[in-house]
């Protein structure tokens, strides 16, 4: 079921946390698009470096009164990318992470294929790659080494589609996306994507540190619950409780499983995601590739655990 759109005005919203070293770039990309948003609406998410300041100096510099900056206290990305779609009126919604290297042909081109094949939504396709040793890591584990894929940030949405699914799942930090899709898909609308717009990631993909990257997906697995169409929470509950039930029942069973998830989270998973050779992912470093995926799966334990936990206590 296509949602029919007869005036294509446009909003590019941009939730922002701290984004000082990288907004100017971000600012320059949208406003050097091929053709021009109706309007721009940056939320600040409660930062606390000079980020807002750099954007307002920008606005004035350039006398861009398209250009709002919206401040409304400490939000989560997912409320201030609502909060933007609230604060317009266009007809086509589309949003950007800060931090990409954005096409200047981006919005004309994904605006044509949403006229071209009467799209509800349409999405773009990120490269994940890294940076650090420890960075590509993280990125083998979860999005892919060199990996084009499937991103919501960067799609144009039809504004009448929020009438049909609802806003974004609303304060997460994650797991909105797959909330969203989750939802679109199930009301029978029309995504296509954009291969022919690639985002790329302006630093740091993932994380900087073993720590950050623990603190990052731990932070991130909160959410997860709230979320339609997650199944992670449930998965890992369940591999949780078969590693606990045989370490008490049989030693050999439960080191033929550790054995498993070691080589499965160390080279595995990885090539899977990576969509790239054995030889490729050893490469850089398969006891990195080891020590991320640990970390992942912790994190994401804890973080599962701990949402559960407070989740039947706001039942109760």
């Amino acid at each position: 079921m296509a949602v029919a759109c007869p005036n294509m005005s446009i909003v590019v919203i941009v939730p922002y946390y701290n984004e000082s070293k990288i907004i100017e770039k971000t600012l320059d990309s949208i406003n050097s698009q091929t053709i021009k948003p109706d309007s721009v609406i940056l939320v600040d998410s409660g930062s606390t470096d000079k980020t807002s300041e750099i954007i307002n100096e920008w606005i004035n510099k350039h006398n861009k009164k398209l250009f709002k900056n919206i401040y409304s206290g400490k939000m989560s990305p997912s409320s201030s990318i609502n909060l933007g779609i609230k604060s317009s009126e266009e007809k086509i919604i589309s949003y950007i992470d800060c931090g990409l290297d954005i096409p200047s042909n981006w919005l004309e081109s994904s605006l044509n294929q949403m006229n071209q094949y009467n799209s509800d939504m349409v999405s773009t396709r990120i490269f994940t790659a890294g940076k650090t040793i420890i960075d590509k890591s993280f990125i083998a584990q979860t999005y892919g080494f060199k990996n084009n894929r499937i991103c919501l940030p960067g799609s144009l949405i039809k504004r009448r589609v929020f009438d049909f699914i609802g806003l974004f799942l609303d304060k997460v930090r994650a797991s909105y996306d797959i909330d969203f899709i989750k939802k679109f898909h199930q009301h029978n609308l029309k995504r296509s994507i954009n291969d022919k717009i690639i985002l790329k990631y302006l630093g740091i993909n993932y994380t900087n540190s073993l720590l950050n990257g623990a603190k990052k997906v731990y932070s991130y697995s909160l959410d997860a619950w709230n979320a339609t169409g997650d199944n992670k929470p449930i998965i890992y509950i369940l591999l949780v409780g078969t590693f606990l039930i045989s370490f008490f029942l049989s030693s050999q069973i439960f080191l033929i499983l550790i054995i498993s998830y070691l080589i499965s989270r160390t080279v595995l998973i990885p090539i899977y995601k990576s969509k790239k050779s054995l030889s490729l992912i050893i490469s850089y470093n398969i006891l990195y590739l080891c020590i991320a995926g640990m970390i992942i799966d912790i994190s994401r334990t804890g973080g599962y655990i701990k949402s559960l936990i407070i989740k039947n206590n706001c039942n109760d």
